[in-house]
C-alpha cells in the first residue's frame, strides 16, 4: 500500500533531491531519515525527536519513536558518505549557475 507521503508532487520532488543520501542507507532506514527530514522542515523547530515523533511522525508512518533513535545513534552510519554527497551536490549546484566562471571572467577583466 502506498503511504499518503507519497503521493504528492512536492514529496516526490523533496525525495528524489534527498535520494542521495537516502540511497546510502538500507531501504527502512532510508525511509525513516527522508521522514525526519521531512518533518524536521515541516516543523521547522526542533526540541527533540521526541517532539517530533509526538506532533509529526507518529502520524504518518508506523514505526516506533525507538527506531528512529537507532537510527540516529547507529555507529555505522555512513557520515562519510553523506558529506560526499553533499559535497557533490554543492558542486553541481555551482556548475549550473555557472559561478566560478563569472568570477574568473570578473577578475580577468581589465
Amino acid at each position: 500500500m502506498e503511504r499518503l507521503y507519497h503521493k504528492t508532487r512536492v514529496i516526490k520532488s523533496l525525495k528524489k533531491y534527498f535520494m542521495p543520501y537516502i540511497s546510502v542507507l538500507t531501504k527502512p532506514s532510508g525511509e525513516k531519515l527522508f521522514l525526519l527530514m521531512l518533518a524536521v522542515m515541516a516543523m521547522q523547530f526542533v526540541t527533540s525527536i521526541r517532539n517530533i515523533y509526538r506532533w509529526f511522525l507518529s502520524g504518518i508512518g508506523k514505526e516506533s519513536l525507538n527506531s528512529y533513535y537507532h537510527l540516529l545513534t547507529y555507529s555505522k552510519m555512513p557520515l562519510g558518505k553523506f558529506a560526499e554527497k553533499t559535497i557533490s551536490l554543492a558542486l553541481s549546484l555551482v556548475e549550473e549557475t555557472g559561478f566560478f566562471a563569472k568570477l574568473v571572467e570578473k577578475f580577468t577583466e581589465k
